[in-house]
């Protein structure tokens, strides 16, 4: 996959989307609103609006169906902004949104190494690895820790960092399998709070994606509308917009 044309790999997120909403490859050609009652989701009192292709799949907690079938419609797909004013108009209360980005070899920026920092690849098993890497987790806000879904005991297979001329590791991306695509890399990232600002969290991003590339892979990357920065990130290094989800919550 390392020279897949971004129309391919866009098309076969797509065709992850139809497949797990249960809905045919070509509804992600046509322009409507979709409402699909899920039994996983029940008990969650949430719905999530799925905005990719052409159109809107709102998924959600199957009790919730009598309020969200009003937004089925066969001829127009409601935006991200439309579904949580309405949300909001019936009482419910916005989670947080999400925006999922893909890329293409040709299309990846890669930025220069700043100075005085090297790149390393990391083994999870490896103890001087991990020494690295808990140092790293241990600096940071469990919350951007949470965020980058880093955790001791459940590292990914596949980890670079940048380590500054001290031995420390300053900054960190990894890719997990993502569990809906098995070709996908879901990138984790995370930057040392002391260190933020300096464009290293962009070059290990990228080192990593090339890292994927050669592994015959495909790099995923996630943020959520409340994570700016993380966005900002995406969109320097030439990722692309491939899909947004916007979740609500109703009151019970």
């Amino acid at each position: 996959m390392k020279g897949t044309a971004f129309t391919e790999i866009e098309d076969r997120f797509q065709a992850f989307i139809a497949a797990s909403a249960d809905v045919p490859i070509e509804a992600m050609g046509r322009v409507e609103t979709i409402v699909i009652p899920e039994a996983p989701r029940a008990g969650s009192d949430m719905a999530v609006a799925y905005h990719v292709g052409a159109p809107t799949l709102i998924r959600g907690d199957p009790s919730l169906l009598d309020a969200l079938r009003e937004l089925a419609d066969p001829t127009r797909a409601i935006a991200p902004g439309e579904f949580r004013r309405w949300a909001t108009d019936v009482g419910w209360e916005f989670v947080d949104g999400a925006d999922w980005h893909v890329i293409s070899r040709d299309k990846l920026r890669v930025p220069s190494l700043p100075s005085g920092v090297r790149l390393v690849g990391l083994g999870r098993e490896s103890l001087d690895d991990r020494a690295l890497i808990a140092g790293l987790l241990d600096e940071s806000d469990p919350d951007d820790v949470n965020e980058a879904e880093f955790a001791m005991d459940d590292l990914d297979p596949h980890i670079v960092g940048l380590v500054d001329k001290a031995g420390a590791m300053i900054a960190m991306a990894s890719g997990r399998i993502w569990e809906n695509d098995p070709a996908f890399d879901d990138i984790g990232v995370l930057t040392h709070p002391d260190r933020r600002g300096q464009g290293l969290g962009g070059a290990v991003v990228a080192a990593f994606c090339i890292e994927s590339f050669d592994q015959f892979r495909l790099p995923l990357y996630r943020c959520n509308w409340s994570r700016t920065a993380s966005k900002a990130l995406a969109v320097s290094l030439g990722f692309v917009l491939v899909g947004q989800l916007t979740a609500v919550a109703s009151n019970g």
